[in-house]
């Protein structure tokens, strides 16, 4: 979904007294909905095997709904998959159709053409050790195959995993379609994503990981609020308590998280929420600032965040406007420096690879850059975090950066000597935190599909 919000804790984190050196221990997490479509990869592979009589006349990536297991498309009219909820009594069922399912996606041959497709895609991702097997068990499965009936007249199909608890949300996730012909017959087969993670769904693991430590912890979280606080599921009021109860002390939106964020009061004792390219319309006092200072045993540490315009989701007038991010970013670093006489400055960046590269090549003075992935996207490969060092000559101290993965929990600490001048970022461990992510809900005090 891919899809996201950017929160830091920072406070301080004494190491080394005894030499004089210190740092801020950061850890960094993510906990926006992320999915795989694992079960792709061995129907492309058959595909591409002339000997399987299979020929491709088209392929969309779509929008689909998800709850425990079953599926459902959407009307034309593009409702929130909230209102899936309402229309559940009007399903008609019309029969069974065969499937293939992982812990990650389904496949659906529909209409039912040919059990020997299925059985050959099985035979594939059932080899986990090549490169198109799939990434978990495989299992064969059925839907029950229903329609359900919106306002405006429209009829759209549903795919129901029998014997699943009814009480949860609907989701919103996406499939990619396949129309093949097999012969003189002609399918669709679907591989539907299973969305994973979410808002809260790492706080077990946060609390847990906190508790090892004695200093306080900096922590910069990625996730996804629009989904959530948009439809209804989540209050501002919960996301403010969540926040609260980790110790977040500083929040960076991503893009969709800014209507959310603007529309918010100022949270009482924190945290302070930055856009450093983004302002509100009205004179109004608003939650989100342009910069934020924490100071770290005498040293002071200047955030920047900047997010890309999310205008072309919403078509009412939203209650802030974008700005450049490299003039944005200017005027925020000169102030750093110049009025709050910062040392170390963090650039939180949710543009696109190439403006976040524009801006590292207009703006100086930033001494470290984190971003994430654009579209969350799960991999059972172990990515690390990278620390590399940027341009160096562009600049005359390197700008470090990080990239975080989805699904992974890292820690780094920013050091520096006994002068107060800065050493090269270490990083400390990552953590697989993909077992989170296994059950098929959301399963956290904040929010429980």
């Amino acid at each position: 979904m891919k899809k996201i919000l950017l929160a830091a804790l920072v406070a301080l984190a004494p190491q080394a007294a005894a030499c004089g050196e210190f740092s801020a221990r950061l850890i960094f997490f993510d906990d926006s909905a992320y999915s795989a479509q694992d079960l792709r990869k061995p129907f492309e592979q058959l595909l591409s095997d002339p000997a399987s009589g299979l020929t491709l006349e088209r392929v969309s990536e779509r929008t689909a709904y998800y709850k425990d297991g079953s599926f459902a498309w959407p009307p034309q009219s593009g409702a929130p998959a909230a209102r899936m909820r309402e229309r559940e009594a009007q399903f008609k069922k019309r029969g069974k159709t065969p499937a293939l399912e992982t812990a990650w996606s389904a496949l659906v041959q529909y209409p039912p053409v040919s059990p020997e497709l299925n059985d050959k895609i099985l035979r594939l991702a059932e080899e986990v050790s090549s490169p198109y097997g799939a990434q978990g068990d495989t299992k064969e499965t059925a839907f029950d195959v229903a329609s359900v009936a919106w306002p405006d007249g429209e009829s759209t199909e549903v795919f129901l995993l029998p014997g699943r608890p009814d009480s949860h949300q609907w989701l919103r996730t996406t499939a990619v379609s396949y129309d093949v012909s097999l012969g003189s017959t002609r399918t669709v087969v679907t591989v539907f994503s299973k969305p994973r993670g979410g808002f809260g769904a790492q706080y077990d693991s946060l609390r847990s990981r906190l508790a090892e430590f004695y200093q306080p912890t900096a922590i910069i979280n990625f996730s996804s609020l629009a989904d959530y606080t948009e439809n209804g599921f989540v209050s501002t009021a919960a996301v403010a308590s969540y926040w609260r109860e980790l110790g977040v002390a500083l929040v960076a939106p991503q893009a969709r998280d800014l209507k959310t964020v603007f529309s918010m009061e100022l949270p009482q004792g924190g945290p302070d929420i930055i856009c450093t390219n983004a302002e509100p319309r009205s004179a109004a006092a608003a939650a989100v600032r342009k910069y934020a200072v924490r100071e770290i045993d005498g040293v002071r540490v200047g955030f920047i965040a900047l997010a890309e315009d999310p205008s072309a989701y919403y078509q009412e007038q939203l209650p802030f406007k974008m700005l450049a991010p490299i003039p944005s970013a200017l005027d925020a670093v000169k102030a750093l420096l110049e009025r709050e006489k910062t040392d170390f400055i963090v650039l939180l960046s949710r543009l696109d690879n190439d403006e976040t590269a524009d801006v590292l090549s207009a703006v100086g003075n930033i001494d470290l850059l984190v971003s994430a992935d654009a579209l969350a996207k799960f991999s059972r490969k172990t990515v690390k975090l990278a620390l590399d060092s940027w341009r160096r000559d562009r600049h005359d101290e390197p700008v470090y950066s990080a990239q975080l993965k989805a699904g992974r929990l890292a820690e780094v600490l920013l050091e520096f000597n006994q002068f107060g001048d800065k050493k090269e970022p270490v990083l400390v461990e990552e953590k697989n935190t993909d077992e989170y992510a296994q059950a098929d809900r959301f399963d956290n005090p904040y929010y429980q599909a």
